[in-house]
């Protein structure tokens, strides 16, 4: 990923380097105009400043600002993708937090919060431990860390897997090896998984320490609420205002038709598996079929051709089908699911990053934070009821990148009908609160009501 800055609006875009990264945000001048921002900000909250004051007040002062550039190049100084660059530093502005926040209770346990993927967080002296449940989000944090030069050593920031957490493996000292490791904060990807009994031994372990859980999904299939582990909700834009504002890529959605064999096909599956969606077993005795397959090649070659993608599959045999029908086809494509090797698994990414794949049909893994700007079509091959795993697979496709102005989403299960677009605005508070399911409407009784109002 390239990281471009510009001192003003009309000075020239150069690369960015953590050392200048770090400068620019240190700066007197930054400071003072972040800090003008939220004193504006905190006169609208009493009344003293309206909307329309406030945003013309915040206008100017982010002109004071750099201008950061996300994933684009930057030949003889000019930006690639210039109408996908936000206008002052995007990561200082507080307009996105609500006006009428929900208090933060008083208790004298620590502050946990769940937060929007890209909130920034403080830390006292105790260390950082960020978690995350997929080797190769931790990868990707990794060098996330390393490229705002931050030294994982000096700054006591340890980085890694639930898993490993889980069995009592992690070394009792922090990276120097002076004492105990004992955070002050704990970082959660991912966290609408931390429900899972798995997680909730990090509070047990670590009682002290501040909790921040990082999640663009914070809502549960069940319905199950995220009070017993965080105490509020910091909610960021929207969808759509992360695309108008250039952080997210803008989306074609094309969909199979509500009366078509597929999602007559879904709106026949009533059986369900333990967690409360469609069961694999029947979903893939009725879609993993020639004829299927066929159909999602088709749609492939119709709309997406030639492009890099990603096919989220059924089960492990659905894939592997998809893949060789594919590669039939002529189309560079390989499988990956979470009991690939992690050699080959690497291997495969790496080939796909290099352009010597287009296509990666996978199962069980890459639902979240798989990080490849480049991908430009997400094809769902899989019906599902949990919102939280249809936004995810399709959030994977949104990233923006130099040369891709747009991703396609090619639904072949009819997922819209159920879940609504990725782009529609969703109750996140009620469902962090557990007032309201994750959950699609299944299509049988999507079709039943469009019967009712023929």
């Amino acid at each position: 990923m390239a990281f471009g800055i510009a001192l003003s609006v009309r000075s020239r875009v150069r690369e960015c380097t953590p050392a200048l990264f770090n400068q620019v945000v240190d700066s007197e001048q930054t400071a003072r105009a972040c800090a003008e921002i939220e004193d504006a900000l905190e006169k609208v909250k009493r009344g003293e400043l309206s909307r329309e004051d406030f945003e013309a007040f915040k206008a100017e002062q982010k002109k004071r600002l750099a201008i950061f550039t996300p994933h684009a190049m930057f030949p003889k100084g000019r930006r690639v993708n210039k109408d996908a660059v936000p206008s002052g530093l995007s990561m200082y502005d507080v307009d996105h937090i609500s006006l009428t926040p929900s208090p933060i209770p008083e208790q004298s346990s620590p502050t946990r919060s769940l937060s929007p993927k890209g909130e920034g967080s403080s830390y006292q002296n105790g260390g950082i431990l960020i978690v995350a449940h997929r080797r190769e989000l931790l990868e990707q944090i990794r060098e996330t860390v390393e490229f705002f030069g931050i030294d994982m050593e000096k700054e006591h920031v340890v980085v890694e897997s639930i898993q490993k957490l889980s069995r009592g493996s992690l070394p009792l000292t922090p990276p120097k090896g002076e004492g105990n490791f004992n955070p002050s904060l704990v970082i959660i990807d991912e966290a609408n998984h931390a429900l899972a009994e798995t997680y909730r031994m990090l509070w047990e372990r670590w009682p002290e320490a501040r909790f921040l859980g990082l999640t663009a999904t914070p809502c549960r299939l069940g319905g199950e609420p995220f009070t017993d582990l965080f105490d509020v909700l910091v909610q960021s834009w929207s969808v759509r205002e992360f695309i108008d504002k250039g952080w997210l890529s803008d989306l074609d959605y094309i969909s199979v038709k509500g009366d078509s064999p597929a999602v007559r096909k879904v709106a026949g599956l009533d059986k369900r598996g333990t967690d409360g969606d469609y069961q694999t077993r029947q979903t893939a005795l009725v879609l993993d079929t020639e004829e299927s397959i066929g159909h999602l090649y088709r749609s492939y070659k119709q709309f997406a051709d030639g492009k890099k993608g990603i096919v989220y599959a059924i089960n492990r045999d659905h894939a592997q089908h998809i893949a060789t029908y594919y590669q039939e086809q002529g189309v560079r494509c390989a499988v990956i699911d979470s009991k690939t090797p992690a050699k080959v698994r690497r291997k495969a990414v790496e080939d796909y990053r290099q352009q010597a794949l287009d296509v990666l049909v996978n199962c069980e893994i890459f639902g979240e934070g798989f990080d490849v700007p480049e991908v430009e079509f997400i094809q769902l091959a899989r019906p599902t009821l949990s919102l939280a795993l249809f936004l995810q697979q399709v959030g994977r496709g949104m990233r923006v990148s130099e040369g891709k102005d747009r991703v396609i989403i090619l639904d072949q299960v009819g997922l819209y009908l159920s879940m609504g677009m990725p782009t529609a605005e969703r109750d996140w508070q009620g469902m962090f609160l557990g007032e309201i399911k994750g959950k699609g409407l299944p299509l049988s009784a999507y079709r039943m009501t469009e019967i009712e109002m023929a």
